[in-house]
């Protein structure tokens, strides 16, 4: 009923001038232009979540992503740290500590430090093999040769045995 109205409402005021058919046409047209302009903006406003929602999925993709290469990274290293202690470990034979052991250990002093010199990561596993007796008899020569370098020597050395326990 009251769409009849209506329609007979505007049929009064066109049939009275008070409101043009062209008028109503353009009104008509603007509207349909409001609508299409608004479902235009719902479709991107639409594309612009899905856009959205696509990109925090990429992020999230991303940070697990990283926090995988990250672990794989620390293994690595940590497999690279023992491949290293394998290498140290068969690089030193008994046969070469034994020598170092018998030689008396004021000759012994110079030879370590010129090890120490070449080779700092030999020559304190060297230390750490021997006995502790003898290796802290050859570091109390050092002293009065190369202060400095028997000092970071025994740093050395102590710092491999704290970093065990």
């Amino acid at each position: 009923m009251k769409r009849r109205s209506g329609i007979a409402l505007l049929l009064v005021f066109w049939l009275t001038g008070g409101i043009s058919g062209q008028e109503i046409t353009e009104k008509e047209k603007v509207g349909d232009d409001l609508m299409k302009e608004r479902a235009a903006i719902e479709k991107e406003k639409a594309e612009l979540k899905r856009q959205w929602d696509d990109l925090k999925s990429f992020q999230i993709e991303l940070e697990q992503r990283a926090t995988a290469l990250e672990k794989e990274k620390k293994k690595l290293q940590e497999k690279q740290e023992q491949f290293k202690r394998e290498m140290e470990n068969e690089s030193l034979s008994k046969k070469v500590i034994e020598s170092y052991e018998s030689v008396d250990p004021e000759q012994a002093a110079p030879l370590v430090i010129s090890l120490f010199k070449e080779n700092e990561d030999l020559a304190v596993l060297l230390m750490r093999k021997m006995t502790p007796k003898k290796a802290g008899k050859i570091m109390e020569a050092m002293i009065p040769l190369d202060r400095d370098l028997s000092t970071r020597l025994a740093e050395k050395t102590l710092t491999y045995y704290t970093e065990k326990k």
